[in-house]
């Protein structure tokens, strides 16, 4: 979907006997995202317009905490525990986050709970969460502001005023009933945190090893290119993603043998066919200026590697427990490596969660044990009348055709960035 322009909200899928063990006596919801004044599909027709030579991103207009610009108070009690549960809503920026004076202890990353690394700042990216615990203060005699700040790294136009950059509220304590003074202006839009969390040290809770003997490895890389009279486009695989003409999912489930076969799909979803149980290995190159949060559906992966310039690989350097989560930073001018077990069939994307590089080509499919998940699933009645009354097809290969295509008629045949006159300016995927 594109974010700016939808009504989101968190969905909590709470974890009662992890929640009890953390031993808290309230949670507390945030979401930070950023804002524009002019909506989405205007902003993707520009974005994807032939006049938009150089891949240029809009900045956002300002950021939001919880929906809103005023800052909400927090009340804190002296030695309780508070859990955090962060959020990033946002359609490009990352978020600071950081509370005066306190110790963010981090316990879960992307639903993945970990033990509890300490810090003092964390960068929320889009697509990311977090669950933080937070310690009240003994012998507090004075309150405490937090500050929740938009980076600007991703932006490759100039960024909001300062002013429109952060929300600064209070952590309030409140002894005996009497509201404690903050002292003036401790923290100001200008603020900038010393350190922030490095999250390749968080370790997941569960122990699981680095996964070693990689049988299947996908090799990505950013690439951003003008095309003349189509714009620019910024894929990561053989070409930029576009909407198919049927839905991958449906296509893999209707094929039969024809669905191991990357040609069914058509090389404008930059297809990937997994074998069932095998560890996959994506290494992806970033030669870009700009860091990319990337978001796989359908796994928590390993992240064994990330650094700058290019993987020396090093096994003997990976951790013996890497930390896992399903969104990750890619850094700018640098790599990661991401690793899984194909154990869960179904067809996954593999996507930068910035809202413009998804309407614009940067993912990829990837179509895991399709024989497997032809015996769990079939195409429902619903969506294949969906797939009807939007006239598209809702059976077949990528040109909506029976049995095998060759890899030169799919390119011709099927969706492309060099054919596809589809781009619909409303709701994507999220």
């Amino acid at each position: 979907m594109s974010l700016p322009s939808c009504v989101v909200y968190c969905l909590l899928i709470h974890d009662p006997e992890w929640e009890r063990s953390l031993n808290i006596i309230q949670q507390i919801h945030i979401s930070l995202s950023d804002w524009y004044h002019t909506e989405q599909p205007y902003l993707i027709q520009r974005y994807l317009s032939p006049n938009n030579t150089d891949g240029g991103l809009p900045s956002p207009d300002s950021f939001l905490f919880n929906d809103a610009r005023d800052a909400p108070t927090y009340q804190f009690q002296p030695r309780k525990r508070y859990l955090l549960r962060i959020v990033s809503m946002s359609a490009l920026a990352c978020t600071q986050f950081h509370i005066d004076g306190h110790v963010l202890s981090v316990v879960g990353v992307d639903g993945v709970h970990t033990h509890p690394q300490d810090t003092k700042t964390i960068d929320v990216c889009a697509g990311q969460s977090y669950d933080v615990i937070v310690t009240g203060l003994k012998n507090q005699r004075k309150s405490k502001q937090w500050i929740a700040k938009m980076l600007t790294d991703m932006m490759t136009n100039g960024p909001p005023p300062d002013d429109h950059l952060s929300v600064i509220g209070k952590a309030d304590y409140r002894p005996r009933g009497r509201m404690l003074n903050i002292p003036w202006k401790t923290i100001t839009p200008q603020w900038a945190p010393q350190t922030a969390l490095n999250d390749m040290t968080l370790r997941p809770l569960d122990g699981q090893k680095i996964l070693r003997h990689v049988q299947n490895e996908i090799r990505l890389r950013t690439n951003q290119t003008y095309y003349e009279d189509i714009g620019t486009r910024i894929g990561i695989g053989y070409e930029p993603w576009v909407e198919p003409k049927i839905p991958t999912l449906y296509t893999a489930l209707s094929t039969g043998q024809h669905a191991d076969d990357p040609s069914t799909y058509g090389v404008g979803v930059d297809p990937w066919v997994l074998n069932s149980n095998e560890v996959v290995q994506i290494y992806m190159e970033n030669p870009q200026p700009w860091p990319h949060p990337m978001h796989l559906h359908g796994h928590s992966f390993q992240v064994v590697a990330r650094g700058e310039g290019v993987w020396d690989r090093n096994e003997a350097a990976l951790p013996l427990i890497p930390m896992k989560r399903n969104t990750v930073v890619i850094p700018a001018l640098g790599y990661f490596v991401l690793r899984f077990r194909a154990d869960n069939p179904g067809v996954w994307l593999f996507h930068c969660h910035i809202d413009l590089h998804l309407a614009g080509g940067m993912a990829s499919v990837f179509v895991e044990s399709p024989e497997k998940l032809q015996r769990q699933q079939t195409i429902p009645s619903a969506g294949a009348g969906l797939c009807f009354n939007n006239g598209q097809c809702n059976f077949g290969n990528c040109a909506c055709g029976a049995g095998k295509i060759s890899t030169k008629d799919a390119a011709d045949q099927c969706n492309s960035i060099f054919n596809s006159q589809n781009m619909n300016y409303g709701a994507l995927i999220s």
